[in-house]
């Protein structure tokens, strides 16, 4: 008993390291896109799925929801609600970025 109880322990600290690396990497992407806007929002531009008006707030809202998510999951805020809003927020560019190509 004591060795499954063990390995699930091991699990679970091997799946909180990756989502701490997980949340830092989220953390970084968002300040390097909040130091220079500019980069993102050329890119929103070339994006025909997006429409022309909200390229400005996408490119405010989207490393404001990241930081946001990687700083709660850094202060154990809702730990298990920032997890599922950052896989959503993957998951809604990768299915733009699909129907982008």
């Amino acid at each position: 008993m004591f060795g499954r109880e063990r390995g699930f322990g091991v699990l679970r600290m091997a799946s909180v390291s990756i989502l701490h690396v997980w949340m830092g990497f989220l953390c970084l992407v968002a300040v390097s896109k909040l130091a220079d806007l500019a980069p993102f929002q050329a890119s929103l531009a070339t994006w025909r799925v997006i429409p022309e008006w909200s390229h400005t707030i996408i490119s405010m809202a989207v490393p404001l929801v990241e930081l946001a998510c990687g700083l709660a999951w850094f202060l154990g805020l809702a730990r298990g609600r920032v997890v599922w809003m950052s896989v959503i927020g993957l998951g809604v560019v990768t299915m733009a970025y699909a129907a982008q190509v």
